[in-house]
């Protein structure tokens, strides 16, 4: 094909391009402000220890590291690092651009906006992997033949920021240590260069980085061995599946650019070549498993990785392709199928069309050119600081904490709001719960709940992710903060926790070891049961695991009361055990459990499922260790745990399947049907109510008489010691659905219990001559305050 001859002009255009696109890319224009939630809760706690000065390795263990705050493009707006990012990100842009420039200056027009485009596309569509760029950069400029000084220079300084990403986030580092390895590799090979130049000052600048961000060289081999740590279980414990069409498409667009590769590569056996190749083909490796084995919207990951692989691909080899029209034709016809691919899938997620997220996109860098005179204004940081605070209040205004004192974790994530109330955040070494999935991790953080260093208060709550089980999530340490901390209030959804004063005692009592096959039944010897399940892969599936993902793992659990559930279980978690029996899913439950009272569903057994056979040795290991704990006579119920904890002990003890706990209207109400009645000890109301006094409110589900459902409503009565006629005490009828006065909810606002009563019963009957159907009534007992 016929090169278009190069102006000036032309490269001039080309590089002030280069350079204004990375520019708007990189640099934090319009910061990103603090949120709640799981993930801006772990950037929020990345900010607060560089801001802190908190050790990573030694108190944190993250997947991102010391310099975190500085994950362009995605920066999170902090004081006193604001102008540091400003600086980095122009800084990095000027790199990447120039680099960029010096490999696509000879290059005619339509390649270079071909490849440049394709590398933008993937650039733009997950941010994350802009820094998966900067090996191959550096190993192209480093493989140039040409002698300019600029190449040497560039070199230096794309070593600089390849040691800068690994403090920023640890999964970087394999493809940077390759990078360097196959540099000096190819020194050595052919000119005898004996001293690993480039993999020495690659080290020197991580550790010059990890000390100038502040953090103590002793505890440089905690955070490597760390980070390692939280590396080695994400295959197996974030896997989740989406459509296979997406891999199909990507394998295939990645096989029919390696047959090209590899054609040329087998006409110039050129070791460079090779090496190129093989460095961006590791990256397209990390792009295809951070977009694949997370199978949601990470798939953007994958094409976008694709993308910008491919349009430096193009680049590389556009003077060997240009050799042969029909290699040129193809490889710029997969180029555009990776273009397009990249946000058609960045579509499917977001569920917009294609050429809207073009649109967008072009908006969006458009408003940053407009904004950057702004940047260097005079009231800049004031008004970022501003919107900040907003934010904060924003978050605190959602759980306000002001009344804690001492230092403060939190379980499972939500850091935010610890952060925003101003609290003197202590953390566990792994901070947010769903990352805690290989066995060292999870020890490390009972060691840490063991130690001084834990925080005094404890919020804690039950979530899950992925549909996983419970009280896997982070549930080996459950024990360890039962015996530590006592419930002394709630804050939103969260129990309040604090450090006892005498830690309680508990032992796991070894009962039982078994060996089982996936499918197999396996009964539950007791109620209080602590299990740990050994689950292995086999060869192929640990090859499986590394090259892709292993199948998800479930556990089928049967309850007393004949019913099942199915639930995600990870097998590195579920290896270092979780309270199997009774069945904690909630914050009620784990309170109760925590006072001695098991409340929950007791597990009678259950199943190890592997729906797709395959990947893992069918011999699984289970062990039985029954619970020993010191009974917790120091325990206050909260108030806003009251209602349930009083509402559990009826539906227990009514053992009737027409009284239980349900949820109404945002509030815990007790279900109790027309027809039904239940009986509570006096001693348990005065418990539950303030200086003898309570409120009791009672109605009809609004579900019972609304559409087709005509509920003939109920008469709701209270006996004092015995259901007699002369005992009653209160009555009232009410048909909601021929009389709307009815629909509301009755308060008796202050019901005096009398302290020589041996006992209340509460009665919903039908109306005189009429059905039970449709009889959804409820109580709801209310403790004056």
């Amino acid at each position: 094909m016929r090169r278009v001859s190069l102006s000036l002009l032309e490269q001039y255009v080309t590089y002030a391009a280069l350079v204004l696109f990375m520019i708007l890319y990189l640099m934090p224009v319009n910061p990103g402000m603090p949120d709640s939630g799981l993930d801006p809760s772990w950037s929020n706690v990345i900010n607060y220890a560089f801001i802190n000065n908190m050790s990573f390795g030694k108190d944190l263990v993250f997947t991102y590291g010391p310099l975190g705050s500085f994950k362009f493009p995605y920066y999170v707006y902090a004081e006193s690092s604001y102008y540091t990012a400003i600086v980095l990100s122009i800084f990095i842009a000027f790199i990447v651009a120039t680099s960029l420039f010096m490999i696509t200056r000879k290059i005619d027009l339509f390649g270079k906006t071909l490849g440049i485009v394709a590398i933008f596309t993937g650039l733009i569509s997950d941010g994350l992997f802009f820094w998966y760029l900067i090996p191959i950069l550096f190993v192209i400029i480093t493989f140039e033949k040409n002698n300019e000084k600029i190449y040497k220079i560039l070199s230096f300084l794309l070593l600089a920021v390849l040691s800068f990403s690994i403090l920023i986030k640890f999964s970087h580092f394999p493809t940077a240590i390759l990078s360097v390895l196959f540099i000096d590799g190819f020194f050595y090979y052919k000119f005898r260069q004996k001293i690993p130049l480039y993999t020495i000052l690659f080290f020197i600048f991580i550790i010059f980085f990890y000390i100038f961000s502040g953090q103590n060289i002793f505890d440089f081999y905690d955070y490597f061995i760390g980070s390692f740590n939280t590396l080695s279980g994400y295959s197996d414990s974030m896997n989740i599946f989406g459509p296979n069409e997406m891999i199909y498409i990507f394998l295939i667009l990645f096989a029919g650019m390696y047959m090209i590769l590899l054609k040329i590569f087998f006409e110039n056996k050129s070791l460079k070549l090779f090496l190129v190749s093989l460095t961006a083909s590791f990256v397209l490796f990390m792009a295809f498993k951070q977009g694949f084995v997370r199978h949601d919207g990470h798939a953007i990951s994958a094409f976008a990785g694709m993308a910008f692989v491919f349009g430096l691909f193009y680049l590389y080899y556009l003077q060997y392709f240009n050799q042969n029209k029909k290699l040129y034709t193809i490889a710029s016809i997969l180029i555009i199928f990776s273009i397009l691919g990249t946000f058609t899938v960045t579509g499917y997620y977001h569920n917009q069309a294609y050429y809207i997220n073009v649109k967008n996109n072009v908006k969006n860098y458009y408003n940053k050119l407009k904004s950057i005179p702004i940047v260097f204004s005079s009231d800049r940081i004031e008004k970022l600081n501003n919107s900040y605070e907003n934010s904060m209040e924003r978050i605190k205004d959602k759980l306000v904490l002001g009344d804690i004192n001492g230092t403060v974790d939190i379980y499972p994530w939500d850091q935010s709001y610890i952060i925003a109330n101003k609290l003197d955040y202590q953390p566990r070494p792994l901070f947010q719960s769903y990352s805690v999935y290989t066995p060292k991790l999870i020890e490390n953080n009972i060691e840490f709940l063991k130690s001084e260093k834990a925080a005094e208060n404890i919020l804690f709550t039950i979530r899950e992710i992925d549909g996983r089980l419970p009280s896997t999530m982070e549930g080996a340490s459950w024990l360890e903060i039962m015996s530590r901390y006592d419930t002394v209030g709630m804050k939103g959804e969260f129990l309040h926790l604090k450090k006892s004063v005498k830690p309680q005692s508990y032992r796991l009592i070894n009962q039982k070891n078994i060996s089982v096959k996936f499918q197999e039944e396996v009964e539950v010897p007791y109620n209080n049961a602590f299990v740990k399940i050994d689950i292995s892969h086999s060869l192929f599936g640990k090859l499986a695991n590394t090259l892709f993902k292993s199948p998800l793992v479930f556990i089928e659990l049967k309850f007393k009361n004949g019913t099942t559930l199915k639930k995600r279980i990870v097998p590195n978690i579920v290896s270092s055990g979780f309270i199997l029996s009774p069945y904690i899913d909630n914050t009620f439950d784990f309170f109760m459990y925590d006072i001695g009272e098991n409340v929950s569903e007791e597990v009678v057994s259950f199943k190890v499922i592997n729906d797709s056979e395959c990947c893992y040795k069918d011999d699984i290991k289970i062990s039985f260790q029954s619970i020993d704990r010191e009974s917790n006579l120091n325990y206050v119920v909260p108030n806003e745990l009251k209602s349930l904890h009083l509402f559990k002990s009826i539906e227990m003890k009514s053992n009737n399947k027409l009284i239980n706990i349900r949820n109404y209207k945002n509030n815990d109400v007790l279900f109790s049907h027309v027809g039904t009645l239940f009986e509570v000890d006096t001693d348990n109301l005065l418990e539950f109510g303030q200086k003898g006094f309570m409120s009791i409110g009672y109605g009809i589900f609004d579900s019972a008489y609304t559409g087709d459902n005509k509920s003939e409503g109920g008469c709701f009565k209270i006996y004092k010691n015995e259901k007699n006629i002369n005992n009653i005490i209160y009555e009232n009828c009410i048909d909601p659905l021929n009389n709307e006065q009815d629909r509301k909810e009755y308060v008796i606002k202050l019901f005096d219990i009398d302290k020589k009563a041996n006992k209340y019963i509460f009665e919903i009957s039908p109306r005189p001559g009429k059905s039970s159907s449709w009889g959804w009534s409820y109580w709801n007992f209310k403790a004056n305050q």
